[in-house]
């Protein structure tokens, strides 16, 4: 089998999924998801991320295999298999947020460093979720992805998932 972590690589987590999404959707002000739907949404979200953290320690994602079969076929020649010229492989493989989170000792490090973007237009986001509060930055290429502006955006849903935890509202009431 795989190792959980084999050279400081360990496999992607794709945490796009459906229930991230609907997590998201719902902390949208227009959206009509109260405080106990909210916080079952942010809970599945959540379970289903802790599942594909699992997985892809363990090996059993996808994006390691398909490296490897890329590699393989570059290695070769010949013509490319027809998968590594599909435009979707392309999207597939174009993170524009790619982030990393740090160990617990190096957080008082976060201001010497972090993780950069892996594309052009992308962001690569550093992080560190503590007991009380959470750290992060982002950076960006010059002229790319707006940094400074996600930070800004993610505070504003950092608060917001804060008062959801704790049994609140951010929304105001709709009237009837």
């Amino acid at each position: 089998g795989i190792n959980a972590e084999y050279g400081g690589r360990t496999e992607t987590i794709r945490s796009c999924t459906l229930e991230t999404a609907k997590c998201s959707r719902s902390f949208d002000l227009d959206d009509l998801a109260g405080e106990d739907e909210m916080l079952a949404l942010v809970r599945a979200c959540s379970e289903k991320h802790r599942l594909l953290s699992r997985e892809a320690a363990a090996g059993q994602g996808f994006d390691r295999h398909l490296l490897a079969l890329w590699d393989l076929n570059q290695r070769q020649e010949g013509k490319p298999l027809p998968v590594f010229t599909d435009p979707n492989f392309a999207r597939l493989n174009h993170f524009i947020l790619s982030t990393s989170g740090l160990h617990p000792a190096i957080d008082k490090f976060i201001s010497l460093g972090g993780f950069g973007p892996v594309v052009r237009d992308g962001l690569g986001i550093t992080y560190r979720a503590c007991d009380t509060f959470i750290i992060a930055q982002a950076s960006s290429y010059q002229g790319g992805a707006d940094g400074a502006g996600f930070m800004e955006e993610l505070g504003k849903v950092l608060d917001h998932l804060k008062i959801v935890l704790s049994g609140g509202t951010f929304k105001a009431p709709r009237s009837v």
